[in-house]
């Protein structure tokens, strides 16, 4: 499902790259699209039955997928499940990393303006202007 990775089990019978096994005769045959998570399968050669969440900063898009893919600089992942997508860091927020969980906040004598762009740096205030607190 998006947002996290399957999960080897052991088993012997493996199964194709990129696919899963349901671990009973009742659950379903592919992930359903309305929960909106990811089954991501490491390409081991095992039989995997149980997803793995993308680590914190990283996210998937898509089903049978095999890993989640990193943040870019400016834009974050939100800490919570699924992770399926990353976000601009704006309107005050920046992130010059990529890989992140959270923008950072402009700080005082900088800004960061609120154009629907993924910003990652801080601008600081120009001669005579000044910003004194942090964005809340």
């Amino acid at each position: 499902m998006p947002g996290s990775l399957l999960q080897k089990t052991g088993r012997r019978t493996p199964c194709k790259t990129n696919a899963w096994r349901a671990t009973s005769p009742r659950s379903p045959a592919r992930p359903d699209a309305s929960t909106r998570r990811l089954d991501t399968v490491p390409d081991d050669g095992h039989e995997h039955t149980t997803e793995i969440e993308c680590d914190a900063g990283h996210y998937q898009v898509s089903y049978e997928q095999t890993g989640c893919t990193p943040a870019d600089p400016g834009h974050y992942v939100m800490p919570t499940t699924p992770k399926i997508e990353q976000v601009k860091c704006n309107n005050g927020q920046y992130q010059p990393d990529g890989a992140q969980s959270q923008c950072l906040t402009a700080s005082p004598g900088h800004y960061v303006l609120d154009d629907g762009a993924a910003h990652t740096v801080q601008t600081p205030c120009g001669d005579g202007k000044y910003q004194k607190r942090r964005r809340e």
